[in-house]
């Protein structure tokens, strides 16, 4: 009798031990799945990219049907930017980011101009510099895609005719506005360490100047457009750091100034197709 109640008090102490071990928490594994990592380090808060920035830009200013004179050439500089990209979005607004931005770029151009006082076919010094500020906001519409938008705010200066062989004494022109852009673009991740994209800004100029330092006058350019369309191509070298190569086309219109000494600006159009190859960290 003793032994029957012994093995019964057994069975049930080895059927509660089962129950414990059935109810007992599954290990977690700490470590996550190099998918979700990837993931992590896509979302990283703020970035720093650095390019080189090189460009073939085309330049002419037209009397009606009649080209005045032009500009064409090779330029090189740099691209800087840093930026916040938030990992939490915003009711009605989604995830919110700021950019700042700057880029220079020079090089001895080609001149050409119908007057009969000056060399037909010159060069002369070429020298932009551009910068500015984007606020937008990020959205995923995949697990492999995401789309963007922004308000940009910038400023773009042209000095042109430094160092110029055309026999003019103190040639050199600065042409100066801020802009204010709209801009979308869309990122979508083909394999694990490579994404495209498309992106595309409408720019809106004002506050456009002029100024000729041999003349000592100043012009009131009229409206400014220009538009910019980018395919941004990246390859992940490290989880925090990517390899960017980026062609883009660049287009300016500018209408013509006001009369200045019986002189004005006529309307101009320039056209740049540039290549922009670099490294972005995020962190």
């Amino acid at each position: 009798m003793n032994d029957t109640l012994i093995q019964a008090q057994l069975d049930t102490l080895e059927q509660g031990n089962q129950v414990e071990f059935v109810n007992q928490p599954k290990d977690v594994d700490s470590k996550k799945p190099s998918k979700e990592k990837r993931e992590e380090a896509m979302a990283k808060a703020f970035y720093i990219s650095v390019a080189y920035d090189y460009n073939r830009m085309h330049f002419a200013d037209w009397e009606g049907d009649e080209k005045w004179s032009e500009n064409y050439g090779n330029q090189d500089g740099m691209y800087y930017a840093v930026g916040f990209r938030s990992p939490n979005a915003l009711k009605f607004f989604g995830h919110p980011f700021i950019e700042g931005y700057y880029r220079q770029y020079a090089n001895m151009v080609h001149y050409k101009s119908i007057f009969a006082d000056m060399p037909y076919d010159a060069e002369q010094r070429s020298k932009v510099k551009q910068w500015g500020a984007k606020i937008g906001s990020w959205n995923k519409i995949s697990d492999k895609s995401e789309i963007y938008g922004y308000l940009d705010i910038g400023r773009r200066i042209w000095n042109r005719g430094e160092d110029t062989d055309l026999g003019l004494a103190d040639y050199h022109e600065k042409f100066s506005w801020y802009y204010t852009g709209l801009g979308a673009g869309i990122n979508h991740r083909f394999f694990p360490r490579f994404s495209t994209g498309l992106e595309a800004e409408a720019m809106f100029g004002w506050g456009a100047r002029d100024h000729r330092n041999d003349l000592d006058i100043t012009y009131r350019l009229g409206s400014v457009f220009g538009a910019e369309f980018k395919l941004p191509l990246k390859y992940y070298l490290l989880e925090s750091l990517s390899f960017d190569f980026t062609p883009y086309f660049t287009f300016w219109n500018v209408d013509s100034s006001n009369i200045v000494e019986d002189n004005y600006k006529r309307d101009s159009y320039t056209h740049l197709e540039g290549l922009l190859v670099g490294l972005t960290y995020s962190f």
